[in-house]
């Protein structure tokens, strides 16, 4: 029924809360137990991008969490590798939680994880009926597969590379405290290895749109490459070139993240910023959707709001505002569409020939 994510994690380089391409700005929190022993990096994709890695040794725990509108019906997908060439030791452990869902309280009701070491098995285990589903992991291949957890009417499926493996109950309401899930977590391991996650999506299922799982799913990034025929209200800093969108095309391989060398500043009330993009790499038929976000901080002495905008055709559509705190750097808000503006659907032509970008509110 409602698209809630899609993450590639292409354009990320750090994992942090201060820069415009750190995981902060895509609304992900993160924890890592002890840095020495610990954390999260990107690297090389499943489709020429980049994927976030969680490594762990010595019994640590690192992992990233992000809310999402509460539901009882949720499907998430993401490619897994189980890697185990990592800086721990040579003996390995089984690990705990890869890939769980949870509800407001963060008790787990879903949880996709991993025992027996390298020979081991993955396995979907459900609360509070307490059912599980095994898969067999082949033995020490870091072989990427296509994970997706399926929760419907109580019911829990774990599906792998678009082949059902099994079910599980969830329970019911009278069983447990809240079965409404509102938050996923990656990671949490408490044993020697790697997990890396890549091509993710979050989903409430039902009606025509999405009545269930949509995987597997490839993301391909896109990048600011234009400005924009008509909203040019912010000004560019440095102001030679004069052009905005290369203050705003940082992203990872052969043009990095500057952070805040380069920016848009806008003052005025409704001033307004679109730039045209272009996908990284190229794909073929129709999306199911496009996420947009912007990261920004104000100087104001004031509050602000900043408002996302996505135009084609002559139609806006526009993300609820977000207020700017005064003085502070802002990670990001985000948006998720299914359709462009004009109501076509979303391919490569049509999202290169839209325009997105923020609209600033002042009091």
């Amino acid at each position: 029924m409602t698209l809630l994510f899609v993450e590639g994690f292409d354009i990320y380089d750090t994992v942090d809360n201060a820069g415009t391409n750190s995981t902060a700005a895509a609304g992900w929190s993160f924890y890592t137990q002890d840095a020495s022993y610990g954390g999260m990096f990107f690297n090389g994709g499943c489709n020429g991008g980049r994927r976030l890695v969680c490594w762990v040794r010595n019994q640590r725990r690192c992992y990233v969490r992000r809310s999402f509108a509460a539901n009882a019906d949720v499907v998430v997908g993401s490619a897994l590798q189980l890697t185990y060439a990592d800086p721990g030791p040579a003996s390995r452990q089984p690990c705990s939680e890869i890939i769980s869902l949870a509800n407001a309280g963060r008790t787990q009701i879903v949880q996709l994880a991993k025992e027996g070491g390298e020979a081991g098995r993955l396995y979907m285990h459900t609360t509070p009926a307490e059912e599980v589903v095994y898969y067999d992991v082949v033995p020490g291949s870091s072989q990427t597969n296509y994970i997706e957890l399926q929760v419907i009417a109580g019911v829990a499926a774990l599906f792998v590379d678009g082949f059902l493996i099994g079910t599980a109950n969830v329970g019911s309401s009278s069983d447990y405290d809240n079965l409404t899930l509102g938050q996923i977590q990656l990671g949490y391991t408490t044993a020697t290895n790697n997990i890396s996650f890549d091509d993710l999506y979050l989903l409430t299922p039902g009606g025509a749109e999405f009545p269930a799982r949509q995987g597997p799913i490839t993301t391909v990034p896109l990048i600011p490459a234009a400005d924009s025929a008509s909203d040019n209200d912010f000004s560019p800093n440095p102001a030679s070139p004069a052009t905005r969108w290369d203050k705003l095309d940082d992203h990872t391989g052969s043009n990095p993240t500057d952070q805040d060398t380069t920016v848009v500043e806008g003052v005025l009330d409704g001033a307004t910023q679109l730039v045209g993009c272009t996908a990284i790499r190229s794909f073929t038929g129709t999306a199911i959707g496009y996420v947009f976000s912007a990261s920004y901080k104000s100087d104001q002495v004031s509050y602000n709001d900043m408002v996302l905008v996505a135009a084609k055709g002559g139609i806006e559509t526009t993300a609820p505002p977000a207020t700017i705190p005064i003085g502070q750097y802002q990670p990001g808000i985000s948006d998720v569409q299914t359709q462009m503006p004009d109501a076509s659907p979303v391919t490569q032509a049509n999202l290169e020939a839209a325009e997105l970008g923020v609209r600033l509110l002042r009091p």
